[in-house]
């Protein structure tokens, strides 16, 4: 009888598992049956997706000013460069938008199209020896005429943002740089 109770204990042992398996599958169906479902609804999103894609592709676009720029107290000699810069890009010259031109040609306004709303600060020189960069001394202000927006007070090293930062909006903006050598 031993044998028989040991088969019958294995019997209902394996009629367990057997009746756990379908159970599993079961779950692992009804996964795969969710998961479908999901693909499905995301198939009747794509219509409101790509109608509001277009949406963002058609939608006005956000309104930009002009800044225009006026240099003062600029000989002829050499070029102005002149530099707008958004207060991430600022002190690094490299990343701003930046306009060459003779010097002889300076003053008329340099014109900065398309800016969107935000802070910024104009930074300008005058490059005499036409070399591409603002010449400095060994310690102490540059050798070349330079100036910022606002005029900031003078100070070692270049002027901070906060006090050379100016607001753009829909209706632009006009600022005059006066050039000096400090």
């Amino acid at each position: 009888m031993r044998e028989d109770g040991e088969s019958y204990a294995r019997a209902s042992t394996m009629t367990a598992k057997a009746q756990r398996r379908p159970t599993y599958i079961e779950g692992i169906e009804s996964m795969v049956d969710e998961m479908t479902a999901k693909a499905a609804s995301k198939h009747k999103q794509r219509p409101f997706l790509a109608a509001f894609l277009l949406a963002l592709l058609f939608a006005p676009p956000a309104l930009a000013g002009e800044v225009r720029v006026t240099i003062a107290n600029a000989t002829t000699e050499g070029d102005i460069v002149v530099s707008l810069c958004a207060e991430n890009q600022y002190p690094l010259w490299p990343d701003c938008v930046t306009q060459r031109r003779a010097a002889a040609q300076a003053p008329g306004p340099w014109l900065f199209a398309n800016v969107s709303p935000g802070r910024y600060a104009v930074i300008a020189y005058q490059d005499h020896n036409r070399n591409g960069r603002l010449d400095l001394r060994m310690f102490g202000p540059p050798l070349e005429p330079h100036g910022a927006s606002l005029d900031p007070p003078p100070r070692i090293g270049p002027p901070r943002f906060r006090d050379i930062a100016f607001s753009v909006d829909q209706a632009g903006r006009d600022l005059t740089v006066v050039l000096r050598t400090r």
